[in-house]
């Protein structure tokens, strides 16, 4: 009897801490995605006005600091034939963001959708040599201002890729679990 009650107890007691732990995760995956959508909009706030004026250096600059304050965040900024222009990273200026990309099949997915003015907001998570990361994808169009480079026919210009290791994360999700 008392074998029975002790599996009666902790059997429940196990699938609700194993159900929490998987909601607490997927909450923190949209916490998270939240943050990179601020994230997203802060530097591509940042970025915006050099780029209008047509300084590309000076977007180059900016995004290569960046890399030495945010170690745990990569974000590039690729044109329709998938080159990066920007990033954080020096050396994929140049490279296709595909490189960068080890989902390919969500990848895929993702730049096979029409590019319409529709504004594509994508996260997928991905596994890199053994750690985790969030990856959100947030098209960038093409407006007024950006027309003193680009062509006013293309409704969109590129893309902006923001990927955040979220392993910090797992791990505190881990360590109340236990």
């Amino acid at each position: 009897i008392l074998i029975a009650l002790t599996i009666s107890l902790a059997l429940p007691l196990a699938i609700f801490i194993v159900i929490s732990a998987s909601h607490q995760a997927s909450d923190l995956i949209d916490e998270m995605t939240l943050f990179g959508d601020e994230l997203f909009h802060s530097v591509y706030g940042g970025i915006e006005y050099p780029m209008s004026v047509g300084d590309s250096e000076a977007v180059r600059e900016q995004l290569l600091q960046m890399s030495s304050k945010m170690q745990n965040v990569q974000i590039y900024v690729n044109d329709l034939s998938q080159n990066v222009i920007y990033t954080t990273e020096a050396g994929m200026i140049g490279k296709k963001v595909d490189d960068s990309i080890y989902n390919q099949a969500v990848w895929k997915e993702l730049i096979s959708q029409p590019r319409t003015g529709e504004v594509l907001k994508r996260s997928f998570e991905e596994n890199i040599d053994g750690k985790r990361y969030l990856n959100m994808v947030r098209l960038i169009k093409n407006q007024e201002k950006c027309h003193q480079c680009h062509d006013s026919g293309q409704e969109i210009l590129g893309a902006m890729v923001v990927r955040m290791g979220t392993d910090r994360t797992y791990a505190n999700i881990l360590s109340h679990v236990k």
